[in-house]
């Protein structure tokens, strides 16, 4: 004779997994709900990045006008379309689903460093980042942000030459020293973090041969 305490306990353990089926289609429609919104918000950043690439193929004089101007509406509507997010995510919801936009928000925390330097030779601090975005829960993404343009510097250090700025180079080389010192203090606990901070020695010796070839032939 079976059990029937036994088959009860079945039955509601079948139960409790449909229940919980449910759940986790819903829980990945919610994430799908959310990527689909995120590739929304990038079209904005896709044009401003492609718009930044041009730094390689004009002098700084033209910066201004043909690069920060023009990048400036894909970052504000980023921005916006960020707040606006958030304000509609619980506290929690965002910590469980923030790896949705973790990259789309370093890109826009890069281009807005990017857009900084261009301006003004100077970095842009995590405090000011978190007012930003309106989050204290993005330093890594800043500290990848940061790094990506130390590299993207030091492969515009090669296009200045090639633009006949040779002052640029030095400048550029002031920089990343700046920032690699600041970051040198550092106790990377992130592997990948470590990996790209080990690797800016390299973008540092890179920079330091340009001005080096460029002091062989006095073009600095």
């Amino acid at each position: 004779m079976s059990n029937p305490t036994k088959r009860l306990h079945s039955d509601s353990f079948k139960e409790q997994l449909k229940d919980l089926n449910g759940f986790i289609e819903k829980d990945n429609e919610y994430k799908q709900s959310l990527k689909d919104r995120v590739a929304v918000m990038d079209e904005s950043l896709h044009e401003s990045t492609a718009i930044a690439q041009n730094i390689h193929s004009i002098k700084q004089s033209e910066i201004p006008q043909s690069i920060i101007k023009p990048m400036e509406s894909g970052l504000l509507q980023y921005a916006k379309d960020f707040h606006q997010l958030c304000s509609e995510i619980e506290p929690t919801d965002y910590t469980k689903y923030e790896h949705i936009w973790n990259r789309s928000l370093q890109t826009f925390i890069y281009l807005n460093l990017l857009s900084n330097y261009l301006s003004h030779d100077d970095i842009i601090d995590y405090s000011t980042i978190k007012l930003m975005i309106n989050n204290d829960n993005h330093l890594y993404d800043y500290l990848f942000a940061l790094m990506q343009l130390v590299s993207e510097l030091t492969r515009l250090t090669v296009n200045t030459v090639i633009l006949n700025e040779f002052d640029r180079p030095k400048r550029i080389s002031a920089f990343i020293k700046d920032v690699y010192q600041a970051l040198s203090q550092l106790n990377f606990k992130n592997d990948a973090l470590r990996r790209k901070f080990d690797a800016l020695k390299y973008d540092i010796n890179k920079v330091e041969g340009v001005i080096y070839d460029l002091t062989l032939r006095n073009l600095n």
